[in-house]
């Protein structure tokens, strides 16, 4: 019965039929002989995967986890089944789109395996770490049992992208091009497709316009004509970068856009299609608040952020009923200021920064709550609970669509975000270069404990010192630097 439910599954995810697949999938998981197996599991999570149901697998995979926490100073190894459920835990979440618990699962994992390399270097690349996904692809092809494989070749191609954005592009290029010039069946043109794809793409990061649009458009040729994968995606990408550079500018706005809608539909995590935006703000395809948009999208990795110069930004005019300070953590309601900003008001100066871009749920959910791995399956309801809160307590016009929150255009108009300025404090400080600790309460409405919890943090981050005693006390602010 097992086996023959295999053969089903495997024929129904092959021709990405998802729903019936679905079905099949838990039926298989219903089996007494499958109940508590470990392959069993893991099967069904990467059955999952292949189908694009990322959420749906990590679900699977941390219910056995059974809730348990991460152990400080502790790290897990991959030959242990539940290693092995950590390493798919983090490959689904970086998959998800949340990278900030992806990656502290990925530091918690020792490999002994070329799988388990392969992944973890797949979730340091997709987070722009080259240097320790170099690590882990470099220990995959050491250890690879089937070099001569086709999965072994795209793996040879995640080790060139590490090769690339360490930026030793000669490497990265001898190895794309080893794989697009090598023999290959009718079945493997695909391969081929990828690895002229990477070699052009290789060759336009190091500006060389005219070698590589060449070997973008035989690359194209490899692809079906109606193929909507992410791999046709980036093709389009870097052939529309480079179409703009050697001066075709409209043929090559159109495909990085087309790439960008392409991506955005099979709901991949934002930076892969931010990183579309950056190349069209480097041709000058960006309005200002576009620029400002993708320079300060939420919860973009640290290794993104690296590849372009954040400026300060203002969205909506600061006269709006509601400004957040996300730099200061305060916020001025109606004309009354106020200390603190909770999860909700986070959340809703996300929104304002996207704007129609939309922010996914698991997104939001690394925003809001970027430790709290293991009770990410809770976090949904959370997340909704803080949606409602924002619809009663500020009229916020809210609206979730294919797994993306949107903040409608009215409700923008009531709020302002003030974002990536490097002063951190608070207005009370910008008013006042000596004050006695009433004058807080009276600015923020803070109670005794509030403010005294308050002055302590500013002393222990050398804002302010004390001078005299009881009455006398008061407040002087220090200079920076």
């Amino acid at each position: 019965m097992k086996s023959a439910t295999v053969s089903t599954i495997e024929t129904l995810v092959r021709e990405r039929k998802i729903r019936a697949a679905s079905v099949q999938i838990r039926k298989f998981l219903r089996q007494p002989a499958v109940r508590g197996d470990f392959k069993s599991l893991i099967q069904a999570c990467d059955w999952y995967r292949r189908l694009g149901l990322f959420r749906e697998a990590f679900l699977l995979v941390s219910d056995s986890l059974e809730g348990e926490a991460l152990p400080l100073g502790k790290d897990f190894s991959t030959r242990q089944p539940r290693g092995r459920k950590i390493l798919w835990a983090a490959r689904l979440l970086n998959l998800l789109g949340a990278s900030s618990q992806a990656l502290m699962l990925a530091r918690k994992l020792v490999a002994h395996d070329a799988e388990a390399h392969q992944v973890l270097g797949n979730i340091f690349l997709a987070n722009f770490d080259y240097e320790a996904a170099h690590v882990h692809f470099k220990q995959m092809l050491r250890l690879d049992q089937d070099p001569d494989s086709y999965r072994s070749s795209l793996n040879r191609l995640s080790l060139a992208d590490a090769l690339a954005g360490l930026r030793k592009f000669d490497e990265a290029i001898a190895h794309a091009q080893a794989i697009a010039q090598g023999k290959r069946t009718a079945e493997d043109m695909l391969l081929k497709g990828i690895a002229l794809e990477a070699w052009g793409e290789y060759l336009a990061r190091c500006s060389r316009w005219n070698e590589a649009l060449p070997l973008l458009l035989a690359a194209r040729s490899c692809f079906p004509p109606d193929d909507r994968t992410p791999d046709r995606a980036i093709l389009d990408k870097w052939e529309g970068y480079v179409s703009c550079k050697l001066g075709d500018t409209k043929r090559g706005t159109a495909k990085l856009k087309e790439s960008i809608a392409t991506l955005r539909i099979l709901a991949l995590r934002p930076e892969a299609w931010l990183d579309v935006f950056r190349l069209l703000d480097e041709i000058g395809g960006l309005t200002p608040s576009e620029q400002a948009r993708l320079t300060h999208y939420p919860g973009l990795s640290p290794g993104f952020t690296k590849q372009f110069q954040a400026t300060p930004a203002h969205f909506g005019e600061r006269v709006c009923p509601l400004h957040l300070d996300l730099d200061a953590d305060e916020f001025n309601d109606n004309g009354k200021w106020f200390l603190g900003m909770n999860h909700e008001l986070r959340l809703l100066a996300a929104l304002r920064i996207v704007e129609d871009w939309g922010l996914s749920l698991e997104r939001a959910k690394a925003v809001i709550w970027p430790d709290e791995v293991y009770a990410y399956p809770l976090l949904e309801a959370r997340l909704h609970k803080l949606i409602g809160r924002l619809r009663t307590r500020y009229q916020a016009e809210i609206e979730v669509r294919d797994r993306l929150i949107f903040l409608s255009t009215e409700s923008r108009a009531r709020v302002s975000v003030a974002v990536g300025f490097a002063e951190k404090r608070p207005s009370f400080l910008r008013l006042h270069s000596e004050f006695a600790a009433k004058d807080l309460s009276t600015h923020y409405e803070l109670s005794r404990s509030q403010r005294a919890v308050r002055l302590l943090e500013w002393q222990e981050r050398g804002w302010i010192s004390p001078s005299g005693r009881g009455a006398q006390l008061r407040y002087r602010q220090v200079s920076p630097g």
